[in-house]
C-alpha cells in the first residue's frame, strides 16, 4: 500500500487501484468531475461521497483499463496528474465565473450585430 496527501494505492481481487480523497471545500464538484472525465481514456473511475461527511469529501477511485506489470507506478503518476489537472480545472472555473458578464456581453453584441447586418427577406 502507498499513501500520501489524501492518495491511497492498494490491491484487491480486481487488481491495483488508487483512491484520491478530494476536499470539496477546496475544489468544486465541477472541477473534480471534469478532471475525472479527463482520465477516462486510460482508467475506470468510480466516485463516491464520504459517509461521515458527504458535504466535504469526494473520493475518486482509479483502476487501469489495461493490465500492466507496473500498476503501482502508473497509479502514482495518475494521481499526481489528477492533482495538477484538478488545480487547472478549478482555476478555469474561477476564471469562467469572473468573466461570465463580459463573455455574455460579447456574445450578445455578436448576435445583435449579426442580426442587424443580415439582409431583409
Amino acid at each position: 500500500m502507498y499513501g500520501q496527501g489524501g492518495v491511497e494505492c492498494s490491491l484487491d481481487d480486481l487488481g491495483g487501484y488508487a483512491t484520491i480523497c478530494v476536499d470539496t471545500r477546496v475544489f468544486s464538484e465541477a472541477a473534480i468531475l471534469k478532471t475525472a472525465y479527463w482520465l477516462t481514456d486510460s482508467y475506470f473511475l468510480y466516485l463516491s461521497r464520504d459517509c461521515q461527511d458527504p458535504a466535504s469529501k469526494l473520493s475518486v477511485e482509479l483502476r487501469l483499463k489495461e493490465p500492466s506489470d507496473n500498476v503501482q507506478q502508473l497509479l502514482k503518476i495518475a494521481c499526481r496528474e489528477f492533482g495538477n489537472h484538478l488545480l487547472d480545472q478549478e482555476v478555469r472555473q474561477v476564471v469562467q465565473t469572473e468573466t461570465a458578464g463580459l463573455r455574455d456581453a460579447l456574445v450578445q453584441k455578436a448576435f445583435f450585430e449579426g442580426r442587424s447586418s443580415s439582409p431583409m427577406m
